[in-house]
C-alpha cells in the first residue's frame, strides 16, 4: 500500500496523521535508519484495523501533536492596534484536554553574546541590574483559548513567522519610558506540550538578536506531570473580563472647589480601620491637623538613621538634592495615535516635611490604625492637578504610613540567625533568584517578578504574598521576620507594608540591609532550590552537578550527567582517606571544574555539601553551590536514572571495595534506564504512535524503499 493511497484504504485517518507518517518515514529515510526491506503482499485486513485503531489512539490522546495544525493570525487595526489569535483544525477544537501535562525544560542553542541566564526563566546582561533581557512565561494551551481574540493598543512592530519548529508573532510596543522596559513580545504556540511560550524582550535587545534567540530555543517536556486544573491558560492570561469598574470615567483634571484642600492649622476627619484592644475589626472616624509645613533643597531635616539608601543617592557634590527630570505626556488611544512626550524640564527636587496630629474622639482604643488616605502636595499647571500614582493602594504610600523606619538588621546579623526557632527569613526576590542562590532554610515569598516589585495591594504578587502570611500567620507571628531583597529597599517596604495590612506587628519585622547584595548574604547564600539544578542539568557546559554520597547511593540513583566523587563510605561516614582521593582528583581535573557553576549533591545537603565545599575552595574553586536537602528531594529523587558508571578507577576505599570506581577520569555518565514510575502518559502515546509507524513501514514498504 502507498501512503498517498492510505485516506481512501483508511478515510477515518485524520490528515495530520498522514502528514506525520510521511515526515517521519522521510526524516528516517534520509538518517539512513531504514535499510532495505523485502517486498511483502498487500495488507491483510486485520493488519489494516491494527493500524487504523492505532491511529485512533493517537488522534484521542496527541492530537495536539500536530504542530502544523495550529496558526497564529493577525489583522492590523488603525495605525497601532493589533488583534492576534490562535486558531487551528475542527479536530482540534473538538479534543479534550488530558488531565495532566508534563512540566516543561526551556534552553538556548544561542544566546546573545555577554548575556547569561541568571534563572531558569530570565536571560539578560548581568550590567543591566535585572532589567531588560528576556522573560520566558509558559501558560496552558486551552482548546477554550483557540478563536479567542486578544486586543493589543501601541503597537509599532507586528509580524507572523516561524521560530524554528513553533508558529510565533512578534510584537513590539511604544515605550516612552527610561531604559529597560519589556517594550517587545514574542508569542509561540507549542502544542506538542500543551502550552503557549511568552517572551517578553527588553529594549536592550535588537529585534534580530530577539528573533534568533526564540528560533534557537529547546522545549522539552520532562518526566514529571503536572494536573491541568487550575493551570493559567492563554486565554486566561490575556483576555481580561470586562469589570464594572472598566467603565469609569477616566479623570484627567479635577476643578479645585471639588477637592477637600486644607491650609495649615484646620483641622479635619479622616475614616479609619484598625483593632480595638481585643484585636476585633473597628472602622471609626479620627480628625487630622496638619501642623507644619517645612520645605527644604537638602535632608537636614531628616533624622540621618532613618534615610532609605535611595534617598541619599539622591545628593549631589553640594549636598542638594540632586535635579530630576520631569516629562509631560499627551495620552494616546492606542489604536491611532500613541504615548507622546510633549515637554521636558529639569526641575529641583524639594523635600517636603509635614508634622499632622490625629486626634482619636471615639471611646474605644484603635491599634494598628490604617486610613486610605494621603496628604499631599499638589501641582497646578492650566487648571489641572496631578497626584500621586496608585493613591492610597500603593505600597509606597502604606509603607510611609505604617511608621516603621525597617528596623534594620545588617547582614551578618542574619546570617546568623539562620537555624534559629525564633527567626523567619522571607526571601521576597522573584522565584528565580531565590532558586539560583538563597539561605538556607529561608522561604520564598516573592513581591518581585519579570515586570519588577509589586506596586500595589491589587498586584497578583501581593494577594499571593497576602494570602501565604495570613495561611501561616498563627506560626510566623511568634517569630521575628527577616526580610531579604535585592537591595534592602523596594521589596522590602513592599512586603513591610503587605505585613502591616495583614494585621503583623511591624516591630518583628525586620529589613535586611543591603539585601542579597550584602556581602555576609551572598558568601552565605550558597543553596539553590532542586528545581533551579533540574532545569540546569543538561547545560554541561557551564554547570557541574558533583555527587558526593557514597559509591552505593550514586548506583541505586543519581542525575543524568552528574559526576560521581564519594565522600561518603558505605557506614555514612567522612573518612580522610575519601577526602584525600577527593582532593587528588580535583587538582589533576581544575580544567573541567574551572568556569562552571558547581552543585554539590549529598544525602540531605548538609555535611558532605559543607565538607566538599570546603575541600573546592581550598582547591581555587569558588563558585559552588548546595543543593538544599539533597537526595532526600522528592523532585532531584523522580530525576534519578541508573547506568553504570563509564570509565572506572581501579582504586578502592577503606572498605576494600571497588568505592571510588565512579571517579570517571573527568567523564560525566550517560543514562541508559530510567528509574522505575517515572513512565508518564505522553510516554506511552508516543510508544502508540511508534506502533503505528512500525506498522506502516513494516507493511508497507513497498512504495518506501526501493
Amino acid at each position: 500500500m502507498r501512503l498517498e493511497d492510505m485516506k481512501n484504504d483508511i478515510p477515518e485517518t485524520p490528515d495530520f496523521i498522514h502528514n506525520m507518517i510521511q515526515n517521519e518515514v522521510a526524516k528516517q529515510l534520509a538518517n539512513n535508519k531504514v535499510s532495505n526491506l523485502r517486498r511483502r503482499k498487500r495488507w491483510t485486513a486485520p493488519k489494516v484495523a491494527a493500524v487504523a485503531a492505532a491511529c485512533a489512539l493517537a488522534v484521542s490522546t496527541a492530537v495536539y501533536a500536530g504542530v502544523n495544525l495550529y496558526h497564529w493570525f493577525l489583522e492590523k487595526q488603525g495605525s497601532y492596534g493589533v488583534s492576534v489569535k490562535i486558531d487551528a483544525g475542527d479536530a482540534v477544537k473538538k479534543t479534550a484536554l488530558p488531565d495532566e501535562v508534563p512540566e516543561v525544560d526551556l534552553s538556548a542553542k544561542y544566546v546573545p553574546e555577554g548575556m547569561s541566564w541568571i534563572d531558569e526563566y530570565h536571560l539578560q546582561y548581568p550590567e543591566h541590574d535585572l532589567t531588560g533581557g528576556f522573560s520566558f512565561s509558559f501558560v496552558l494551551l486551552d482548546k477554550n483559548d483557540l478563536g479567542q481574540v486578544v486586543q493589543d493598543q501601541n503597537v509599532i512592530d507586528s509580524e507572523e513567522r516561524t521560530f524554528g519548529k513553533y508558529q510565533g508573532i512578534y510584537l513590539k510596543y511604544n515605550s516612552i519610558t527610561e531604559s529597560g522596559a519589556l517594550n517587545q513580545r514574542i508569542y509561540l504556540v507549542c502544542p506538542d506540550l500543551y502550552r503557549v511560550l511568552m517572551i517578553y524582550i527588553g529594549d536592550d535587545v535588537p529585534k534580530d538578536e530577539a528573533i534568533k534567540v526564540a528560533e534557537n530555543l529547546v522545549i522539552e517536556g520532562n518526566t514529571t506531570m503536572v494536573k491541568t486544573a487550575g493551570l493559567p491558560t492563554w486565554s486566561g492570561e490575556m483576555i481580561s473580563e470586562k469589570t464594572e469598574a472598566d467603565n469609569d470615567e477616566i479623570s484627567t483634571s479635577v476643578n479645585e472647589k471639588k477637592l477637600p484642600i486644607y491650609q495649615i492649622g484646620d483641622t479635619f476627619d479622616l475614616d479609619v480601620i484598625g483593632e480595638n484592644t481585643n484585636g476585633e475589626y473597628l472602622e471609626k472616624t479620627i480628625s487630622a491637623k496638619v501642623d507644619s509645613v517645612q520645605i527644604s533643597d537638602d535632608l537636614q531635616l531628616l533624622d540621618p538613621d532613618k534615610i532609605p539608601q535611595e534617598w541619599a543617592e539622591a545628593i549631589d557634590a553640594d549636598g542638594k538634592l540632586s535635579t530630576n527630570t520631569l516629562d509631560y505626556v499627551k495620552s494616546g488611544d492606542g489604536i491611532d495615535s500613541l504615548d507622546e512626550i510633549v515637554k521636558s524640564e529639569e526641575v529641583n527636587q524639594k523635600l517636603v516635611y509635614v508634622t499632622v496630629t490625629y486626634t482619636n474622639h471615639s471611646n474605644e482604643e484603635i491599634d494598628h490604625m490604617l486610613y486610605l488616605g494621603a496628604l499631599l502636595t499638589l501641582t497646578k499647571e492650566n487648571g489641572k492637578v496631578y497626584t500621586i500614582t496608585n493613591g492610597a493602594k500603593g505600597l509606597e504610600l502604606l509603607y510611609a504610613m505604617s511608621g516603621t523606619d525597617g528596623n534594620a538588621v545588617d547582614g551578618k546579623t542574619a546570617v546568623a540567625a539562620v537555624g534559629k526557632d525564633d527567626v523567619v527569613i522571607l526571601d521576597v526576590r522573584a522565584t528565580g533568584n531565590y532558586g539560583s542562590g538563597h539561605l538556607k532554610g529561608s522561604m520564598s515569598t516573592p513581591v518581585f517578578n519579570a515586570n519588577g516589585v509589586a506596586k500595589t495591594t491589587d498586584d497578583q504578587l501581593s494577594k499571593d504574598f497576602t494570602k501565604y502570611v495570613t495561611d501561616n500567620k498563627a506560626t510566623l507571628e511568634k517569630k521575628d521576620l527577616y526580610l531579604l531583597c535585592n537591595s534592602g529597599a523596594s521589596g522590602a517596604r513592599a512586603a513591610t507594608a503587605l505585613l502591616k495590612s495583614a494585621g503583623y506587628d511591624l516591630a518583628k519585622v525586620h529589613t535586611i540591609t543591603g539585601g542579597a547584595k550584602d556581602a555576609d548574604v551572598k558568601a552565605a547564600a550558597i543553596y539553590v532550590s532542586d528545581t533551579h539544578v533540574i532545569n540546569k542539568m543538561a547545560d554541561t557546559k557551564n554547570y557541574l552537578i558533583l555527587d558526593v554520597r557514597s559509591t552505593a547511593s550514586y548506583t541505586k540513583g543519581h542525575l543524568k550527567g552528574s559526576l560521581s566523587l564519594p565522600l561518603f563510605d558505605k557506614d555514612n561516614k567522612l573518612p580522610d582517606d575519601l577526602a584525600k582521593a577527593f582532593t587528588e582528583y580535583v587538582a589533576a581535573h581544575k580544567a573541567d571544574f574551572e568556569g562552571k557553576t558547581i552543585y554539590v549533591l549529598c544525602n540531605s545537603g548538609a555535611r558532605g555539601a559543607a565538607k566538599a565545599t570546603q575541600l573546592l575552595k581550598e582547591a581555587g574553586i569558588t563558585n559552588v553551590f548546595t543543593i538544599e536537602n539533597g537526595a532526600k528531594s522528592e523532585v532531584i529523587q523522580k530525576h534519578f536514572v541508573t547506568d553504570p558508571v563509564a570509565d572506572p578507577d581501579t582504586k578502592k576505599d577503606n572498605n576494600g571495595k571497588d568505592n571510588n570506581k565512579n571517579l570517571n577520569n573527568g567523564k560525566t555518565t550517560t543514562a541508559a534506564t530510567t528509574k522505575t514510575g517515572d513512565t508518564a502518559p505522553i510516554a506511552a502515546l508516543a510508544v502508540a504512535m511508534l506502533a503505528a509507524l512500525g506498522a506502516i513501514i513494516a507493511f508497507g514498504k513497498k512504495k518506501i524503499v526501493k
